[in-house]
């Protein structure tokens, strides 16, 4: 096929005049070598092109046929006197060979007519189909008056010039013309010569042979300029097919609309598409505001999305904002449809002017996002709300029972023994089980029930606005009912469902849904050591993690006012060198009951209490109270919670404390996460600017844990990112991990902003990161948080003098 692409490509260029084609064939001469050539030679051709020919030719071949009937008739009808029994047989052979040709373009599919075996049959037609009238001429030429030999010639040159409907196939015209025409000019030739001895036969030979060249070249150069041209088109449709699938097609065939408003939001121009969909009255239509009009096209199932929808549009078109793929929620003949708008705000001389937009009816592809939705939170054999749809319905759940203070029960049930029937009698047996346990369990439902199917045989029923008594109730009622039918599974095979449940009841609160259902999932267990068939209530445990929490927010004041949390400090290294860097300050707090508690949740734990402020400023002063006996070279790290940033004298109360220690701004490293630029962001910048520019270096920790946005690496100069232990965990061993290592690396070397990897473990991590080029390591490979003493002999071992 890279023959044929490079004969194409030839075509394409001479498709546009006749000098073209000379060019590229270098002359007359080469031009005819190879239009000889192609009597004999196949060359590759595209499929595609092919199909074109093929189509040409099955159009021409009929008034080919034609054409050679009427030549026949005429030759019949002009010299039937002298040659009657000759004409009628050339007469009966072109009705036998129009049957013939239609035959064959009947029976051979017209995709096959380019392929060789056919090409072959058509060149050998044609040359047939040349011999056949040459053989005419030669019998009746002689005995013909001079009249009937000019008619004969008449004929003959009528019969060449029909060789232009051969064109789709290389050769097999000028093959006929040549044969025809060469032919011709002997029989005239050979007759000047035996019989009438006069010089106009001469020069009609001559003639004729000059004509014949003519219609041969004619043939050969019409042939590379159709061909030409049809490739040139098949290529542009191509082409446009490929940009009309790229770029879409913007008219109302595509089924866009096209709309514009004047400065008041009016409408001053619509497609009729458009006009068509809104079918408003045309007064009506350039009288009102564009929202309005949509308005009054609004479905009449006006829930929550749509006000919104219709607010977003309103709000888009009054600041004059872009908007794109707003969709609205219109009726239209008593059916709901969908619209996609896009708008674009229009400004002349920095005036504005209105808008114009586009609008798309999206209702299929609307419905098929509903239903893909659907299928996402659904199980599909049981038609029940899947694990996906019951987390996310929990966590309104919760929030809603929070607010109104009304208890709602999460009942856990799991069938007892159902492994057995998946094992006795195939998947296809249990999961016609788990159906008929879903009719059954959908049955007992009461208002504002909703069930949902979370894993094999495991279900969970969200009972809203209830009590114990209620719950217990419903539970019985689900257990007698899944239990008291056996459901058959096949003819003389049936199985009675056994069921425990767990039961919680909340309000809402400090619970969260996985700490919920872990509950549930205790009750369940503790129902199935039971004996099954029974539902239990889970109380104990959760009651026990709530008071433990406020048991800790009640227990923090007291432990800051008696000292009984500490500092440590883990140490950060240069990674190339292995030298000490500085020491990052942690939060120490060693419960009387709960034992040690993690530094995040005591900063967790303050911000709820309102003492994060107080924690904060007691870590810093401790802190450089400490390290301002250090070396002057290292560096203390603190971490800033969002809890301090967000007070307005946030800044004023630290620099107290700084000047209160004599520690050096420029010695002191702020650590804070995204989490900081969550609320208030220009806030937080600003005030973060300021302990930059007082000479403190601002770092961003657990880069990589939380939502990871470079847009703040561009909008502040960050001295320093600390790479989150996530992904260090699992660098050796997971190769996105190392990617997203390698990534961060680079990005760090390109913005020349310091890079800390923290959770450096082993010997193996180390010698990766430093081959990366990391700036800092952190971790227990070198050493975990220590107390103030340990510090102090760190820092001498190193070399270094303590003050």
């Amino acid at each position: 096929m890279k023959a044929a692409g490079k004969d194409h490509e030839r075509l394409y260029r001479t498709s546009d005049n006749l000098g073209n084609v000379l060019t590229q064939y270098r002359g007359f001469g080469p031009f005819l070598v190879s239009m000889f050539k192609n009597i004999y030679k196949i060359n590759p051709v595209d499929p595609a092109i092919s199909t074109i020919k093929a189509h040409i030719l099955h159009s021409f071949a009929p008034i080919f046929a034609v054409l050679q009937l009427i030549v026949a008739f005429c030759l019949t009808f002009f010299l039937w006197d002298v040659s009657g029994s000759v004409a009628s047989i050339s007469l009966i052979f072109t009705a036998i060979l129009i049957i013939a040709l239609s035959a064959y373009f009947f029976f051979v599919k017209e995709q096959h007519l380019m392929r060789a075996p056919a090409i072959y049959v058509l060149r050998l037609f044609a040359l047939c189909l040349g011999i056949f009238w040459v053989t005419i001429l030669v019998t009746i030429f002689p005995k013909e008056s001079d009249i009937g030999q000019l008619i004969a010639c008449l004929l003959v040159m009528a019969l060449m010039a029909s060789a232009v409907l051969f064109l789709p196939v290389a050769g097999a015209s000028a093959l006929f013309s040549a044969v025809v025409g060469l032919g011709t000019c002997a029989v005239i030739l050979y007759d000047w010569a035996k019989f009438h001895h006069e010089t106009l036969y001469l020069l009609g030979a001559i003639i004729f042979f000059i004509y014949t060249c003519i219609v041969v070249l004619s043939c050969a150069l019409i042939r590379e300029l159709l061909i030409g041209y049809l490739i040139k088109r098949y290529y542009l449709e191509q082409r446009n097919a490929i940009l009309t699938l790229l770029l879409g097609d913007t008219s109302d065939i595509a089924g866009d609309w096209l709309w514009e408003t004047d400065d008041e939001g009016a409408l001053t121009g619509v497609s009729p598409s458009f006009k068509h969909a809104l079918n408003v009255q045309e007064d009506v239509l350039y009288e009102q505001p564009f929202v309005e009009i949509m308005l009054q096209k609004a479905s009449q199932n006006k829930g929550k999305s749509f006000f919104e929808d219709m607010e977003r549009l309103k709000e888009c078109l009054e600041q004059r904002l872009f908007f794109r793929d707003l969709i609205v929620e219109v009726q239209k003949e008593n059916e709901t449809r969908y619209w996609s708008l896009s708008g674009r705000p229009l400004f002349q001389d920095q005036k504005f002017v209105g808008y114009r937009g586009v609008g798309t009816d999206v209702t299929h592809i609307h419905n098929i996002h509903r239903k893909a939705s659907f299928r996402a939170r659904h199980d599909e054999m049981t038609n029940l709300p899947n694990r996906t749809a019951f987390f996310d319905d929990m966590e309104f759940y919760l929030v809603e029972a929070e607010q109104s203070q009304e208890v709602f029960a999460l009942l856990n049930i799991d069938l007892d023994g159902f492994k057995s029937v998946n094992d006795q009698y195939g998947h296809h047996a249990g999961d016609y089980v788990l159906s008929q346990i879903a009719i059954t369990l959908n049955k007992i439902l009461g208002e504002g029930d909703t069930l949902y199917r979370i894993g094999g045989d495991e279900f969970v029923l969200i009972n809203k606005k209830t009590s114990k008594e209620k719950a217990n109730l419903i539970a019985q009622d689900l257990i007698k009912a899944i239990t008291s039918k056996p459901i058959t599974i096949k003819e003389g095979a049936s199985w009675t469902p056994g069921v425990s449940i767990g039961i919680v009841l909340t309000k809402g609160g400090m619970e969260t849904v996985t700490d919920l259902l872990a509950a549930s999932d205790l009750a369940l267990y503790e129902g199935k050591k039971r004996g099954g068939n029974c539902a239990v209530f889970f109380d104990s445990e959760l009651e026990t993690l709530a008071q433990r929490k406020l048991s800790l927010l009640r227990d923090l004041s007291l432990a800051l006012d008696e000292g009984e949390i500490s500092l440590r400090y883990q140490p950060f290294y240069d990674a190339q060198t292995q030298k000490l860097r500085g020491f990052e300050a942690l939060l120490c707090w060693k419960h009387s009951l709960y034992g040690r508690i993690l530094t995040e949740q005591i900063i967790t734990i303050a911000e709820e209490s309102g003492l994060i402020q107080k924690l904060g400023l007691f870590v810093l002063a401790k802190a450089t109270e400490f390290a301002a006996s250090w070396p002057e070279h290292l560096i203390l790290s603190i971490n800033l919670s969002p809890g301090q940033i967000l007070r307005k004298d946030f800044i004023n109360e630290w620099l107290i404390v700084l000047d209160g220690t004599k520690f050096p701004p420029h010695r002191l490293q702020i650590e804070v996460t995204e989490t900081i630029f969550m609320k208030q962001s220009a806030a937080t910048f600003a005030k973060l600017h300021k302990l930059r520019d007082r000479g403190m270096a601002i770092a961003l920790d657990d880069f990589g844990k939380g939502f990871s946005c470079l847009g703040y690496l561009y909008f502040f100069p960050f001295s320093k990112i600390k790479l989150d232990r996530l992904f260090i965990r699992d660098m050796l061993r997971d190769q996105r991990a190392a990617t997203i290592v390698k990534g961060i690396v680079n990005l760090a070397v390109d913005l020349s902003i310091s890079l800390t990897v923290e959770g450096v473990e082993s010997r193996e991590q180390y010698d990766y990161i430093v081959g990366l080029g990391c700036s800092e390591v952190q971790g227990f490979f070198f050493a975990g948080p220590l107390p103030p003493k340990t510090v102090i002999q760190l820092i001498s071992k190193s070399g270094e003098i303590v003050q």
